[in-house]
């Protein structure tokens, strides 16, 4: 029984990895096309073919007749020191004549774990693809959407009274009466169910809430006030509703939530990534002892450094300008959208080497909001002012990039 236990996962091993190594090649082997390598966070990191603007630039570029390929290895919740560890690597791999990059966001916070990691390299499972392949199938959340409100959450137009409710508080103000009304109505409707569900509703009217540009304070502290809803509902590990508590909570400078919502957190050890415990030592900046303790709690895999008033964006803009310096690679330090430049993006610009190219992603994105709504736009507001695009705000960005290819294409600049 054993024997045949350990053939069927050497077995299994081996055609993953057959899988992997011919999907690979399809992917990357394609030396008649011109090779763009693209790196950021989650902004260009949404894998959501063909949502993100990578895969979208691509599909321009091959439409007007330039054949290019876009090597998206932008990662979630990174930094800049994370990218710039992977770049060479990347560099050799897919040799790419263009770079673009939109980075440096994750970097401003005032203390940080010592080192970030892309995959969890300590444990050695993990170089297995059966290991990752069951872990795959076997990973659910202990607080899994109730099938009765499943169409509740996906269709407003099956549900109308749902839509009646985001409709309400989202123009409702927040000590206002009818604000109140509706989160009497909403309480009359989760009257009888579980505790589980009555989280996973108001996790989601803390997601969906319609936001817009103007009141921001406001609209954040409704969701903020939604999300503890859930999390104090919560039977099980807390999972990424934490995070996203967290990072309101900051936003809305409601310091005193954080010690209850990392208590949350703690329940699921498992889920203190990087980007929960850079949150958890900015909202309590001026308790460093308690932040050590929660970094001791997240495990081994970080460790605390202290304070960090300087970032390193603007050095590791200029290591990755060295970076190039003596190859015939090209690079575009892009803007977020409705940024201006940024320190890094500044230094290189003043380098002015004739390879490094600054675009921003600024008035394109100011011209859209005056025909469009922040939520045609972008799908959150992470970062206040912007958030993670759309596929209409994704294709404000890869038309962004892919005119100034042509651009670069008509001066016969980068190897086009």
């Amino acid at each position: 029984m054993v024997v045949f236990a350990v053939i069927f996962l050497i077995s299994c091993e081996l055609l993953l990895r057959s899988i992997a190594f011919f999907t690979q090649t399809k992917n990357e082997i394609q030396s008649d096309k011109y090779p763009i390598l693209t790196l950021g966070e989650s902004t260009t990191a949404r894998n959501k073919k063909p949502v993100d603007w990578p895969a979208q630039l691509e599909a321009q570029l091959n439409k007007e007749n330039i054949p290019a390929v876009v090597y998206n290895e932008a990662r979630f919740a990174t930094t800049t020191s994370a990218i710039l560890e992977n770049t060479p690597y990347y560099l050799h791999k897919y040799k790419p004549k263009l770079i673009i990059t939109m980075m440096g966001i994750n970097d401003y916070h005032l203390i940080w774990p010592k080192h970030f990691v892309l995959t969890d390299k300590k444990n050695p499972l993990t170089y297995f693809k059966t290991y990752k392949f069951f872990k795959y199938l076997t990973a659910s959340s202990k607080l899994k959407e109730p099938e009765e409100l499943r169409g509740v959450i996906s269709s407003d137009l099956e549900y109308p009274k749902h839509g009646q409710i985001l409709k309400k508080l989202s123009e409702a103000s927040l000590q206002s009466k009818e604000y109140q009304n509706v989160l009497e109505e909403v309480e009359a409707f989760l009257k009888n169910k579980p505790d589980g569900e009555k989280a996973l509703y108001y996790k989601h009217l803390s997601e969906k809430l319609p936001q817009s540009p103007l009141n921001k304070n406001s609209d954040l502290m409704k969701n903020l006030d939604f999300v503890m809803k859930a999390l104090r509902m919560i039977p099980g590990p807390a999972d990424g509703t934490a995070s996203w508590a967290l990072h309101l909570a900051i936003s809305t400078h409601q310091y005193h939530l954080c010690k209850e919502i990392i208590d949350f957190a703690k329940r699921d050890r498992s889920k203190m990534e990087e980007t929960f415990l850079l949150r958890v030592a900015t909202c309590l900046k001026d308790e460093p002892d308690y932040v050590k303790e929660v970094f001791v709690h997240a495990g081994d895999n970080f460790e605390f450094r202290g304070t960090a008033l300087e970032t390193p964006v603007k050095t590791n803009y200029i290591r990755l300008a060295e970076l190039i310096e003596d190859t015939d690679i090209c690079w575009i330090a892009m803007g977020y959208p409705r940024r201006p430049a940024s320190e890094g993006m500044l230094a290189v610009s003043e380098s002015r080497d004739e390879k490094i190219f600054v675009l921003l992603n600024q008035n394109n994105f100011e011209d859209a909001l005056k025909t469009h709504t922040f939520d045609e736009v972008f799908e959150d507001k992470f970062a206040i002012d912007f958030g993670h695009s759309t596929f209409y705000g994704n294709s404000l960005i890869a038309s962004n990039v892919f005119e100034f290819i042509k651009k670069l294409k008509s001066k016969k600049l980068c190897g086009l």
